[in-house]
């Protein structure tokens, strides 16, 4: 299957011209008109990652986070970029990422590893340029203690994490926003849905603080731990195209780093 083709399939749930206007989704390194039958996909463009789609005889690296978002004005030998960049077109990998077109389609990264927790359905959360990102939504009341030990437990199955949760262990929790990335700026936003509970990464110690004083508690996965479930979705997508695919919980933080999932 060509590159052109994976993409254009992919975008019927990710469109690319729903991505914010910082964003930098789409080819970064490749050709459209490449033949692909073997998929690798990680979270970030990682030398590591590159070297393991070499290994692995993957032609493809599709991941979350952008290589590029800044335009490059030099490229030092034996940089990052130069090496990265030298290695990925000398073994002809191509990479494509998916970022803020996958964090607000409603088939990606509002599908959580611990879906099956919530009751009810999930209401949108915050908009920016016209897209909705992370979601509300309710669960059977629960000590923040026992949520947070059930929700590490789920997380931990694929990347063990040093997970942080603020607030009143005994707080019975009943309503939980969830936002995937650095979504401690938006802290506000879940205290005034009445939301108990804010799971999240990215939490600076003041938007804790804020939380706290509002009563809310708030569940830091950390910025990969929060959106490393792209992996999984991504691997189905590709799978269901008969491509053979391989992916990595292993990102930028985690305690993994080289775990793959078959």
């Amino acid at each position: 299957m060509q590159l052109r083709e994976i993409i254009k399939k992919l975008e019927i749930k990710y469109p690319l011209n729903s991505q914010q206007s910082w964003d930098n989704s789409g080819l970064q390194i490749g050709c459209l008109d490449a033949t692909i039958t073997k998929a690798y996909v990680a979270l970030d463009v990682e030398i590591e990652h590159v070297n393991r789609a070499i290994d692995e005889g993957a032609e493809l690296l599709i991941t979350h986070h952008p290589l590029f978002f800044d335009s490059i004005k030099s490229l030092e030998k034996n940089c990052f970029y130069y090496e990265l960049i030298k290695m990925a077109m000398t073994h002809d990998i191509n990479i494509v990422s998916f970022h803020t077109n996958f964090d607000s389609s409603p088939e990606g990264m509002i599908y959580t590893p611990f879906d099956d927790f919530w009751r009810g359905g999930k209401e949108r959360f915050v908009e920016e340029e016209g897209q909705f990102f992370g979601f509300k939504t309710m669960v059977d009341p629960i000590a923040l203690r026992d949520f947070a030990k059930q929700i590490g437990n789920r997380v931990a199955t694929s990347s063990p994490l040093d997970i942080r949760v603020y607030g009143n262990p005994d707080k019975i929790v009943k309503s939980i926003a969830f936002m995937g990335g650095s979504g401690g700026g938006y802290v506000a936003e879940a205290i005034a849905m009445g939301c108990d509970l804010y799971i999240t990464g990215d939490v600076k110690y003041h938007q804790q603080q804020a939380a706290q004083r509002d009563g809310m508690a708030v569940m830091d996965l950390g910025h990969g731990g929060s959106e490393v479930h792209f992996v999984d979705i991504m691997k189905t997508n590709l799978e269901e195209m008969g491509l053979s695919v391989i992916g990595s919980h292993s990102f930028f933080g985690s305690s993994i780093h080289g775990q793959c999932i078959d």
